[in-house]
């Protein structure tokens, strides 16, 4: 699903609603994937089709190892499943990039982060997703 797909998920409106509800009140926030892209569009970003739909394990280049990603590889491989990417939301760092999308996490103040990549999952993770 997309972002802008509110009238085949209307629940996108009240999606947005609540995280820019938890950004405004200092809530820490992590948004993966899709999360990351209703984060940045929350934040004044623009979330449009990437050239080139990322699925599959590639590789991300961390750049920016500042808190909270100094703990990070300089490169991981990581699993991608999205076709959209977004502009950097005003006042965010640009943290990671990845050959076919340049936007691959961001961090917003001390307590929002974005990962377009998909750290949480596992090879297991999506065999189980592709056979569902």
């Amino acid at each position: 699903m997309n972002i802008y797909e509110h009238r085949t998920h209307p629940w996108l409106v009240a999606e947005k609603a609540f995280l820019a509800a938890a950004v405004a009140a200092g809530k820490p926030v992590l948004g993966i994937c899709l999360g990351a892209q209703l984060l940045a569009a929350v934040l004044g970003g623009k979330v449009f089709q990437n050239p080139e739909k990322e699925i599959g394990w590639w590789p991300v280049r961390v750049f920016d190892r500042r808190p909270p990603f100094d703990a990070f590889p300089e490169r991981l491989i990581a699993m991608h499943w999205h076709g959209d990417t977004f502009t950097l939301p005003p006042g965010a760092r640009r943290v990671a990039e990845s050959e076919g999308c340049a936007q691959q996490a961001f961090v917003h103040g001390d307590r929002v982060v974005g990962l377009q990549f998909h750290l949480e999952q596992g090879p297991v993770d999506v065999s189980d997703l592709a056979t569902a």
